[in-house]
């Protein structure tokens, strides 16, 4: 099931960069060093209802304050450490509501929790689809899990 996800994630994440950051953002097939989820900035959102799971997103920090400077206009040395973790945050809050409202139901129907700086949710068995992107230059490490 989660393998027939893709196209809309990857249209959900393409979406979300270019209308809120106005940049691109392209899946990578073979990423030869992965984004590294516990020296990253990430967020998870939870979903519920008809199908429960989680969705996570992880990009290093340094890739977070360039998100950062792109959603605030401001310079990224003058960015806060909070001010990057809440936009990693947002995006990943963003980019579920736009993948979800892509989704049929039952999926399609799912409340969506505020997002919390996890690296990832609750244990689904082996059921979690992880994706890279590439965006100015940097990586973003995306996780579904429906459990």
């Amino acid at each position: 099931m989660l393998h027939d996800l893709t196209c809309d994630l990857d249209q959900a994440v393409a979406h979300t960069f270019r209308v809120m950051l106005a940049l691109d953002c392209t899946p990578v097939p073979d990423c030869p060093q992965p984004v590294v989820p516990h020296l990253c900035l990430s967020a998870t959102v939870l979903f519920s209802g008809g199908v429960a799971g989680w969705f996570a997103v992880a990009v290093d920090p340094q890739a977070a304050r360039v998100l950062a400077a792109y959603l605030t206009g401001m310079p990224e040395q003058e960015l806060s450490n909070t001010l990057s973790s809440d936009t990693v945050a947002e995006l990943c809050n963003v980019i579920a509501g736009n993948w979800k409202s892509r989704r049929p139901p039952p999926l399609g129907n799912c409340a969506l929790s505020l997002p919390s700086p996890a690296a990832r949710g609750p244990e689904c068995g082996n059921s979690t689809l992880t994706r890279l992107y590439t965006f100015a230059s940097h990586r973003l490490m995306l996780q579904v899990s429906i459990c």
